[in-house]
């Protein structure tokens, strides 16, 4: 199983083709150099929004928590992406339901390396345990 966390573990190599766990994290990945857009086959993402309207309300306050260096660029990518068909909001059909993001990785190669949280399948403190390897 092959994750990425740019922080810990340096830049995915250029060409792969990776699939994003944080839509903020990221876009703010692409904005700082470290993946680029092409690469990106699709960011999961954990927002629940139904139309573009709102969707565009939750990229503007992402561009004031995470993207402050390049605000625009960040809306911009992330735009690109949501027309692109690119991100994906599992949480728009079960609210519960959204991918874990053990040891604050943000990328994966491939969907079976994604480890999902369903609430309506795991017990309350299952993510938990999960998270912190108890």
């Amino acid at each position: 199983m092959l994750l990425y966390n740019v922080a810990i573990r340096g830049k995915p190599p250029k060409g792969t083709k990776m699939i994003g766990l944080s839509l903020s994290l990221c876009i703010a990945d692409v904005l700082d150099g470290e993946v680029v857009q092409s690469d990106i086959e699709y960011i999961v993402s954990g927002t629940c929004a139904g139309n573009l309207e709102v969707f565009q309300g939750v990229l503007a306050d992402y561009a004031k928590a995470y993207w402050r260096k390049a605000p625009g660029e960040g809306v911009r990518i992330a735009l690109e992406l949501y027309h692109a068909g690119k991100i994906h909001q599992p949480r728009l059909e079960n609210s519960n339901h959204f991918p874990l993001r053990a040891n604050r990785v943000r990328w994966v190669k491939s969907e079976d390396e994604i480890v999902w949280y369903d609430s309506a399948e795991q017990d309350a403190d299952w993510a938990e345990r999960y998270m912190t390897g108890a």
